[in-house]
């Protein structure tokens, strides 16, 4: 397939943030990655995005590392696109990396009550049979595979069911996955004085609340005053 960003790189001879002109000879490995997404996950940079904006930007960038290239790809599984990986005109030996990256079966999925019966529902896109056997046999010839979802199912309609990514974490009640608001939820929010966060949506308390802590003991390792300790 077409890799537009080798083509720009063989095109330009200004020189990058390593200040080294594009030469032939330093032409890296290109490492093609498709990129799987569903539900809430974007392509965005918002501050209230599952985006994935950053990451892409920087894989983009041919200055990002000289030695290699990044040839990228995003597909989605929902309505309208409904990526397969049985569709026709895809192979998915054109690539040499998959990151999944799994909302589904979203927020429907955070009450403790809901079982895994919900992940397969048609309306979550999950994986089908005769795509995980695409899949298995690609990695079994040296495909690299990278997935992530969230607490309780989020992301276990995509991933739950690939081998090895299968067990690579708790997807599923049955596994006994970390649920959404309960005594073993797992987080790295910080709470406030006052007592728990009041809902997912106080990222920004969270945040501030964080800051405020890494600056406390960054005063603390160089022993200065917290309110001269600048974050970027």
């Amino acid at each position: 397939m077409p890799d537009t960003d080798l083509e720009a790189v063989q095109d330009s001879a200004v020189p990058g943030l390593w200040g080294i002109g594009d030469v032939p000879w330093l032409w890296g490995t290109r490492i093609r990655i498709l990129f799987v997404i569903d539900g809430r996950i974007s392509e965005g940079s918002g501050a209230e995005e599952f985006g994935l904006g950053p990451v892409l930007q920087t894989l983009r960038n041919r200055w990002f590392a000289w030695w290699v290239r990044f040839s990228i790809q995003v597909v989605r599984r929902d309505p309208p696109t409904s990526f397969r990986f049985t569709q026709a005109g895809f192979n998915v030996n054109d690539f040499d990396q998959i990151w999944f990256f799994g909302d589904w079966p979203g927020l429907d999925a955070n009450p403790p009550t809901v079982t895994d019966d919900i992940i397969g529902r048609p309306q979550y896109s999950p994986m089908g049979d005769d795509e995980l056997k695409i899949i298995a046999e690609w990695m079994e010839r040296g495909g690299g595979v990278f997935a992530a979802g969230d607490h309780s199912l989020l992301g276990a309609s995509m991933c739950s069911r690939i081998p090895r990514v299968r067990t690579m974490r708790k997807w599923t009640r049955a596994q006994g996955v970390p649920s959404f608001a309960q005594a073993d939820r797992h987080e790295t929010l910080v709470h406030s004085p006052q007592g728990a966060l009041a809902q997912e949506g106080d990222r920004m308390a969270a945040r501030d609340l964080s800051r405020s802590a890494i600056r406390q003991f960054v005063a603390g390792q160089l022993g200065r005053d917290p309110a001269s300790v600048a974050l970027r």
